[in-house]
């Protein structure tokens, strides 16, 4: 006769409990990892939304600031060329008024020049002239040339 054998009763189809549940609670675990993962992964996505939005958010205020810095400088360029050419229409009008004073005392200038030469024709002409009209005629002649 044989002994008894003290192994668990086997039974063809079933597989032990121990192992089982072993195996469960990895795959469990597993499932739980990869659950948790993509939680992570969920939250990072969300994380970098956030991060996007509020890059958005600075970039948007960054235009604003440099939309209004170029108005700025728009408005100040614009001043300074009106500046420039209310100066050019004043140095044009100046220019324009000493023209005109040049020209008035080219006018005096020739007068004063025809009259000294009809003087110097007379005094040639006329050797025998009076002498209060030689006196004028000298004193004409020798006028300083600002009058």
């Amino acid at each position: 006769m044989k002994k008894p054998s003290s192994k668990p009763n086997h039974q063809p189809g079933k597989k032990p409990s121990g192992s089982l549940n072993d195996k469960n609670l990895g795959k469990a675990l597993d499932v739980a990892k990869q659950g948790l993962a993509a939680v992570d992964s969920v939250a990072g996505v969300f994380k970098e939304k956030e991060r996007t939005h509020q890059t958005v958010a600075q970039a948007q205020a960054d235009v604003q600031k440099a939309q209004e810095e170029t108005s700025r400088c728009r408005i100040g360029a614009q001043k300074r060329r009106d500046e420039l050419m209310a100066e050019d229409r004043k140095d044009a009008r100046a220019h324009e008024h000493a023209m005109a004073a040049l020209a008035d005392q080219r006018v005096k200038d020739a007068s004063i020049i025809r009259a000294r030469e009809q003087m110097l024709d007379r005094l040639l002409n006329d050797p025998m002239a009076n002498g209060p009209e030689l006196i004028q005629s000298l004193a004409l002649l020798s006028k300083p040339d600002g009058d």
